[in-house]
């Protein structure tokens, strides 16, 4: 294990790598991902339809009274969706801020001047 340790503080171009993949959302829990999936498409299939719900008002198929009620709803729906999309996007930039954080590097130079010099800290 002292040997992997040393390797990765002299060499921290795998543990750049790494936070390169966390920061572009590559490392997000498979749950997550399947979530954002979800919301993406949920919100999609709301916008889909507002467009079938104004071409139904647009072609006098239903009255002005009931495409504002059933618009107002699903535009609802959609605000709701948008929070929860906000609110995964913020958690997994907050993961992700932490995972990158730039002062990684800086903490371990004490281990490197100690790694390098051959000592155990």
């Amino acid at each position: 294990m002292w040997q992997e340790l040393c390797t990765i503080l002299t060499h921290p171009a795998s543990i750049t790598q790494a936070l390169e993949q966390a920061q572009g959302g590559q490392w997000l829990p498979q749950q997550l991902q399947a979530r954002r999936t979800q919301l993406q498409r949920g919100q999609a299939r709301l916008q889909s339809q507002v467009e079938r719900l104004t071409d139904a008002y647009v072609n006098q198929v239903m009255p002005l009274e009931q495409y504002q009620r059933r618009r107002q709803a699903v535009e609802q729906h959609l605000h709701a969706v948008a929070r929860w999309r906000d609110n995964s996007t913020n958690s997994t930039n907050s993961r992700r801020k932490r995972a990158t954080s730039k002062t990684w590097p800086e903490s371990c130079s004490p281990w490197k001047r100690c790694v390098r010099a051959g000592k155990r800290a």
